[in-house]
């Protein structure tokens, strides 16, 4: 019942998963997997509110994870990823159980303010010492961590959890078409329903009066007001587009707690196009690991093929493959 507009710095709508095209062969920019995608996940559950369809295509095995010694394929599931696990380490069995219901748990009940407080200030690491004393095993469950971009030492309980429950459990797909098309799909949707999107349009300086936000300010004059702001972006460079007064008058802990955080690792990512037939890439996608130590933010080397899910992101009888 609002009138809605979106503030896009770039000129694609997608954020974080922004696609783009080079001589024919498609990329993702940054996201590759679209989690809780599976039927009456929240995802699919939203995209039928809105009366959209979209086709994801399955991925198997969810993820892999590979070490010198062995490559560990993850499984769509949460109770198969579990058995999986209690197969290959046969003596922790009951403390899989017990880890897998707290995840779960953790999950399910993470909009409450009291088990978001308490597993947002404990590390996914002492969540894993807990229950197990297993290295090895500690070790596979913290090895997805670079969704996330800090290990698990750093990491904290609530958002491992809600990503592996997210991934696992509710399922982690392939967009057909790239992951800018979905964007492009989702962007139509919300302008054919009234919204505005405003490309190529960075916000520059944010406008407060007692105490609240009532317009923002773009390049060539432009302003925009509004009865309500909802901010996507880093908070520490929203504190930057206050002016120096207001952010004298910001409360003090949250200022406090914006100013103290550590930014996560920065990625650098390689985008190829491949003469070789998609088929050749089977079995690559995943987290390489050159030794069994996860723990270093350095430890890994992420790689995924689009074309092995959708073989017309790239010219016929060729592949593209991603490594960051």
């Amino acid at each position: 019942g609002r009138k809605c507009a979106i503030l896009e710095a770039h000129y694609v709508a997608g954020g974080c998963a922004q696609g783009f095209r080079r001589k024919g062969y498609y990329f993702d920019a940054g996201a590759h997997l679209i989690g809780s995608s599976n039927q009456n996940s929240v995802l699919s559950r939203l995209l039928k509110s809105l009366d959209i369809e979209y086709k994801f295509v399955d991925v198997f095995p969810m993820d892999r994870i590979h070490f010198p010694d062995r490559t560990i394929n993850i499984p769509q599931g949460w109770s198969t990823y579990r058995d999986q696990l209690c197969f290959n380490y046969p003596n922790d069995i009951k403390a899989i159980g017990d880890l897998f219901d707290q995840i779960e748990y953790i999950a399910k009940y993470a909009a409450k303010k009291q088990i978001a407080q308490k597993y947002a200030d404990i590390t996914f690491q002492e969540m894993l010492n807990k229950h197990l004393e297993n290295i090895e095993l500690k070790r596979v469950l913290g090895s997805q961590w670079g969704f996330l971009g800090e290990p698990p030492q750093k990491v904290s309980a609530l958002a491992m959890s809600i990503m592996l429950i997210s991934y696992i459990r509710d399922g982690a797909r392939y967009p057909k078409g790239g992951a800018q098309r979905f964007c492009n799909v989702l962007a139509n949707k919300f302008r054919s329903l009234g919204g505005k999107i405003f490309l190529s349009t960075p916000v520059i300086a944010v406008d407060v009066q007692n105490s609240k936000i009532v317009s923002l300010r773009a390049p060539n004059h432009r302003v925009f007001s509004a009865d309500y702001f909802i901010s996507t972006i880093n908070p520490e460079y929203l504190c930057d587009l206050l002016n120096k007064d207001v952010q004298n008058e910001i409360n003090q802990v949250w200022h406090r707690t914006i100013l103290g955080t550590q930014k996560s690792i920065s990625l650098y990512a390689i985008y190829l196009g491949l003469n070789l037939a998609p088929n050749k890439l089977f079995g690559l996608n995943g987290w390489h690991y050159p030794d069994w130590n996860i723990e270093h933010r350095e430890a890994w080397t992420y790689v995924f093929s689009p074309t092995l899910y959708d073989e017309s992101l790239a010219p016929i009888g060729k592949s593209t493959l991603e490594a960051a």
